[in-house]
């Protein structure tokens, strides 16, 4: 008989043995009042703070009972005066205990800084009353600590060298407590020195340097005005002393000569004392691109004569403000009329295609394929026409895809798109071409699409979709917007209808625009309008100068809006706490040929786009790029990812089309303004007819606005980087314009920073390739900045020359 088997319970009660209780979990256990980290950051900050306080009273109001004895058992002893710089560390620790979650540095490296300011203050105190050991002369110094401080450094290294000592540590643990570097710590003092500098009048100066008998040196305005010799005069000891502006009792021709004979060479940076300090006081840009230095207006002329005299600077000052134009948010604006407009009567060329036929040749054609099929719908645009097939339940949508050159075929057509299946319908449409286009005209979308009604400032006509639609976008919606295209598809076209479009229903108090043009030809006819930032940019420099001011811009709009609590610039412009005057307006930036702007400028030009793509929309500030090329290279996938909204004209390859749409189709376009528009909030791109305005209607826009502002208002301060670049702002800008290598400059800052120079450099530093960097290396050698090769040991850096050897230009050199 088999035994039953005993379960645990049983076994329990059989042995009499209590089962055991689970140990109460962590979680389950009564638990007392905690303290979050920030609290207890908070409370220690406080502590700090009140012993740093009291430590100032005490030490201020030093009869005044247990204060009196904490400062005499404990202060003065121990740390003298240094009890003063122990009360602020104290504070600062307070301070620094309460920002701790933004702060760089780890709390050891800010207590090894503070810890060297305590040890050094101390020791220099003690050094500089005396250094006594009695118990006076420690109140008075710097206590104990500063007494065995500074007295073991002076038998190690003398007093003096103990000062020194004291010195450079106070100096590195200040480096380490803020997170400086001893140029930023000594900035201040830097400028500070310029101003004074500048502030003495020219005359005294010179009178001053002809009592010393010293060589005369440059005025402010003599600085200011060579700027345009190629910097012959930018260095002190240079040729603007020595060469042929040397003044009477000066160097002789023949210390020139030897001095040429024999070229100096530096093992150290330049110092920045060399550069043209005028540059950087008091001589702003004045120019701000192709033909903008004519237009500009305000004070900016009244700074460009330096320290030439305060009388001089005031009475320009005064004219200036005489004369300023009135502020765009204060003129009375009057848009252009739609009558200007050309009226082209639309003609419905779809209509002369015998769509019985083409409809019963693609029912067959499909039925060949045993596909069951039948068409339902005719849409006539003006392009194309849609056929809207319904086919069986059976039928797999990718077998009417794979027949598209057989339709083709049998309809006798250049080329056809089957759309399978049409967003939100249950059939699929097949796109055949017309046999003539119909123009889209630009009055007539205007006053179908409802534009006129339309709230949004950059709202924009676009085209015509293959049932005759009218479509119009809000730019501010997309918020960036991409155009592709070969050439001849009608991109700048579309780009034209754009700023067209906006112009017609925009002051330019509420749309301002940024035109980079490359190709000089394309966006010209809207030079010297009120709504541009700067006349039509053509140059690359000037580009980036253009696109990282729109960057600088971009985060001071961020900072208008956090002061104010508003989120987007709508908010912020609608809000009753805003002055029509601080009303921000949009700004668009329209870019006609970015491969070629990529191409010449590389990341300097990608990063603020990508910057601008980001974070730019809330506070107002649109891209709009525009190219034939639309290679990985040029459309990367950062620009991709934050420019949602797309439109590809006709192009030579699938592999073009899924660039910029992800998708192929827009090979299968037939041009002239025949496009393939991908809004962000649709998941397939809409078949448009672009809109095509005409040069005369640019014309009329264009012209409207110049009558109400002669004189556009341009911002100086725009491109006044890349201004002051090429007019003489940088060191080697001479370089940069006689150089056949674009990085011949940036290759000789690079050499004169560092003292070295060598290939390998080169590569590292500038990012390029051995046979590059031998050829800067060449150029370099050429115009005399660095010494010949070492043919005896190739790997020794080359010797790097100091001013008096460059060659500038010809007089320099009989032959280059």
């Amino acid at each position: 008989m088999a035994k039953a088997r005993r379960t645990p319970a049983a076994s329990r009660a059989t042995s009499g043995r209590a089962p055991r209780r689970k140990p109460a979990s962590r979680s389950s256990r009564p638990s007392g009042p905690r303290i979050g980290p920030q609290t207890a950051r908070s409370l220690i900050g406080v502590l700090l703070l009140v012993l740093g306080a009291v430590t100032i009273v005490a030490l201020v109001l030093p009869d005044a009972g247990l204060l009196n004895r904490y400062v005499d058992v404990f202060l003065r002893p121990a740390f003298g005066q240094g009890a003063w710089l122990l009360a602020v560390l104290l504070i600062l620790a307070g301070v620094f205990v309460e920002r701790a979650p933004t702060m760089g540095n780890g709390w050891g490296v800010i207590v090894i800084g503070g810890l060297l300011v305590f040890l050094g203050g101390e020791g220099l105190i003690h050094l500089l009353r005396g250094g006594g050991g009695d118990q006076a002369s420690l109140s008075q110094g710097g206590g104990l600590v500063g007494q065995a401080l500074s007295g073991t450094l002076s038998e190690l290294v003398s007093p003096p060298g103990a000062a020194v000592v004291l010195i450079g540590v106070l100096i590195g643990g200040t480096l380490l407590m803020f997170d400086l570097t001893l140029r930023a710590l000594f900035r201040p003092v830097a400028v500070g020195g310029r101003v004074i500098y500048g502030a003495i009048p020219a005359p005294s100066r010179w009178a001053a340097d002809a009592r010393g008998g010293r060589p005369a040196v440059a005025t402010p305005a003599d600085a200011v005005d060579d700027r345009g010799g190629r910097g012959e005069r930018a260095f002190a000891g240079g040729r603007g002393r020595t060469g042929r502006d040397t003044r009477p009792g000066d160097r002789g021709d023949d210390q020139k000569d030897e001095r040429q004979e024999s070229p100096t060479p530096i093992s150290s940076p330049a110092p920045m004392s060399q550069t043209v300090w005028s540059a950087s006081i008091g001589a702003p840009a004045s120019g701000t691109g192709a033909g903008a230095g004519s237009r500009a207006t305000g004070g900016a002329a009244a700074l460009s004569g330096g320290s030439r005299g305060a009388a001089t600077a005031l009475s320009d000052t005064d004219a200036s403000d005489e004369d300023a134009p009135t502020p765009l948010h204060d003129r009375p604006w009057d848009l252009p009329a739609v009558d200007s407009l050309d009226a082209i009567v639309p003609r419905k060329t779809g209509e002369r295609l015998d769509h019985d036929r083409n409809i019963r040749i693609i029912e067959e054609k499909l039925r060949s394929f045993q596909i069951p099929a039948q068409v339902v719908s005719v849409n006539t645009g003006p392009v194309v026409t849609q056929y809207e097939v319904k086919p069986d339940v059976r039928v797999k949508l990718s077998r009417i895809e794979g027949l598209a050159d057989d339709l083709a075929m049998a309809l006798a057509a250049r080329s056809i798109r089957i759309e399978a299946p049409i967003p939100g319908r249950d059939v699929v449409g097949i796109e055949i071409p017309n046999h003539s286009s119909e123009i889209v005209s630009f009055k007539s979308l205007y006053e179908d699409s409802g534009m006129a009604e339309a709230t949004g400032k950059l709202t924009f006509a676009l085209g015509r979709d293959v049932s005759g639609k009218a479509y119009a976008v809000d730019l501010a919606k997309m918020p960036h917007l991409l155009i592709a295209g070969a050439t001849g598809s009608g991109k700048s076209v579309c780009v034209n209808a754009l700023i067209t479009s906006i112009l017609m229903r925009a002051r330019p108090d509420e749309v301002q625009f940024v035109l980079i043009d490359l190709k000089r030809v394309e966006l010209a006819p809207y030079d010297a309008l009120p709504h541009l930032k700067t006349s039509v940019i053509v140059e690359a420099a000037h580009a980036r100068a253009a696109l990282n001011w729109a960057v600088h811009q971009m985060e001071e709009r961020y900072k208008s809006l956090a002061a104010r609590g508003e989120r987007n610039i709508t908010a912020y412009n609608a809000s009753t706490r805003v002055s029509k005057a601080e009303r921000l307006p949009y700004i668009v930036v329209v870019i006609d040929e970015l491969a070629d702007l990529i191409m010449r400028e590389g990341r300097k030009v990608e990063d603020p786009v990508v910057k601008i793509a980001q974070k730019a929309r809330a506070v107002g500030i649109h891209l709009v790029l525009a190219t034939q090329r639309p290679s990985v290279n040029v459309v990367t996938g950062l620009i991709k990812a934050n420019v949602p909204s797309r439109i590809a004209f006709a192009m030579s390859s699938n592999i073009d089309s899924r660039t910029v749409l992800d998708q192929p189709g827009a090979e299968d376009l037939i041009g002239r303004g025949d496009m393939l528009y991908q809004p962000a909030d649709l998941p397939r791109p809409v078949r448009l007819q672009g809109v095509f305005v005409s040069d005369d209607e640019v014309r009329a826009v264009t012209e409207h606005w110049r009558e109400q502002a002669p004189e556009p208002m341009y911002d100086p301060e725009l491109l006044a980087a890349a201004d002051e670049e090429d007019s003489g702002g940088g060191q080697f800008s001479w370089l940069a314009k006689m150089a056949e290598d674009e990085l011949t400059a940036r290759a000789a800052e690079l050499v004169m920073q560092t003292g070295r120079a060598s290939t390998s450099m080169m590569q590292t530093k500038l990012k390029v390739g051995f046979n590059r960097a031998s050829r800067l290396m060449e150029e370099l050698e050429r115009f005399g900045i660095v010494g010949p090769q070492d043919p005896r040991n190739p790997a020794v850096p080359r010797q790097v020359y100091g001013p008096d050897n460059w060659i500038r230009g010809p007089e320099d050199v009989d032959d280059l």
